[in-house]
């Protein structure tokens, strides 16, 4: 039982929390930024062959994943029991691990991009930063942070599945951030034929022909109208992260009481 309950919350202790997690999460700390580079410069590198450019959202795709499933390292060699009667409180080692992976694990992945683009552009000043390629010219779209916030929800059911469930974690927390995945992309595509169904009517009715740039703007259009739902997803995203922050903190009082 640990019986630090009663007593005040200590910065310090959340760093000897840090100091317990450190070996089991240092291949992870080593790794994120090596992958997160090598996918980064893949991807630069696709940017200015047009053909190639595919590859290149594939490999820059594969950055939020890395990010979504960070928490699945907690599955290795945690020691429940042991993590129990560590000397610091359950506000305390929620702390550490909402910390690490909410502000560690996106310096690691999108603080690495953001660096490895930034120096890109300037050895080859010439050339679009990735980012303003892929977002504003194959997506059509510019998002602002509150869009972002769904980014936030994957990776805190993951958290909370590997803090709340006690046999096959990994395969249940992956479910769980899965199926967050799932239900935003199917709301998305909904509106989106939605959308696609009214332009449609629209152009028949008006009798408009469809034109060689048909396909970009029909995207730009699609995604100017999806930014009212957008900020409502990202405003339940935000609901919904604090929701979760507060059911990772119980998950880790139930078993550390």
């Amino acid at each position: 039982m640990n019986n630090c309950d009663g007593r005040r919350f200590s910065w310090r202790h959340v760093g000897l929390v840090g100091r317990y997690y450190y070996p089991m999460l240092r291949p992870q700390i080593i790794w994120y930024p090596v992958v997160a580079a090598l996918l980064t410069i893949v991807a630069y590198a696709c940017s200015w062959v047009e053909w190639l450019q595919p590859v290149g959202i594939a490999a820059i795709g594969i950055l939020p994943f890395m990010f979504y499933l960070a928490p699945l390292m907690l599955t290795r060699h945690d020691d429940r029991a042991l993590t129990s009667m560590m000397p610091a409180t359950a506000l305390e080692r929620w702390a550490f691990i909402v910390a690490y992976f909410f502000v560690a694990v996106p310096l690691l992945v999108y603080g690495v991009e953001s660096v490895v683009m930034f120096v890109a552009s300037l050895v080859f000043p010439g050339h679009e930063s990735l980012r303003q390629i892929y977002n504003e010219r194959v997506l059509g779209v510019n998002p602002s942070w509150i869009y972002d916030c769904g980014e936030c929800v994957p990776p805190i059911l993951c958290l909370w599945g590997v803090l709340y469930f006690k046999t096959s974690r990994t395969v249940k927390s992956i479910a769980v951030a899965g199926a967050s995945l799932g239900a935003m992309a199917m709301i998305g595509g909904m509106y989106s034929m939605v959308v696609a169904f009214k332009r449609g009517y629209e152009d028949g009715m008006c009798g408009r022909d469809m034109n060689p740039d048909f396909k970009e703007e029909f995207l730009q259009e699609t995604f100017s109208q999806l930014s009212p739902l957008f900020v409502i997803i990202g405003v339940m995203s935000l609901v919904a992260f604090v929701f979760m922050s507060w059911r990772c903190y119980v998950a880790i009082r139930n078993y550390q009481e």
